[in-house]
């Protein structure tokens, strides 16, 4: 992929629609648009035949639930919206820690005309213009192998995980 490809999808996305990229943060907002965004990710992947993040992991969505109304991490999550004629097509799930973001999930509109537009490349794209207008040096796009990550130049590294428990606790996992 190149940057070509990701002006081509941006034009034909433009092409009569007003585009506009919105930012959502502090506590009471981003709250609110998280349920928004578990809504989106969901359709998205409903629309694949899977679950998606929050259905695939036991207790995933409380898991999210309880961590973004932690405090000292509610001041620091934020959502990067793809606004199409006032309706969010795309949007990113992050976390802010000083010049460096964590994107947890994406999520986009499925079906129809949106299917044709790139929506995931020119949402990453814009996301990552985002970061940069927001003077980010960092980006952390998750675990995982992902192929349009690596040909847009990407690095991954080696994560490994190790389980623990006690006869006192629930497993828990580190990763690192």
């Amino acid at each position: 992929w190149s940057s070509d490809v990701c002006s081509s999808d941006l034009r034909k996305l433009s092409r009569g629609r007003a585009v506009r990229l919105e930012i959502v943060s502090g506590s009471e907002n981003g709250l609110q648009e998280f349920e928004r965004f578990v809504d989106q990710h969901a359709d998205q992947w409903r629309a694949e035949g899977r679950g998606g993040h929050f259905h695939s992991w036991p207790d995933g969505l409380e898991f999210h639930r309880t961590l973004i109304r932690t405090k000292g991490l509610r001041e620091r999550l934020m959502f990067v919206r793809l606004v199409v004629d006032g309706q969010v097509v795309a949007n990113r799930y992050i976390f802010r820690s000083g010049r460096c973001l964590y994107s947890e999930l994406p999520s986009r509109l499925v079906g129809g005309d949106w299917d044709q537009l790139g929506l995931g490349t020119t949402s990453y794209f814009k996301f990552i213009e985002a970061a940069i207008g927001l003077g980010i040096s960092e980006v952390n796009s998750g675990l995982g192998h992902y192929d349009y990550k690596v040909r847009l130049g990407g690095q991954q590294v080696v994560v490994r995980s190790e389980e623990h428990t006690s006869e006192l606790q629930s497993p828990y996992v580190i990763s690192y």
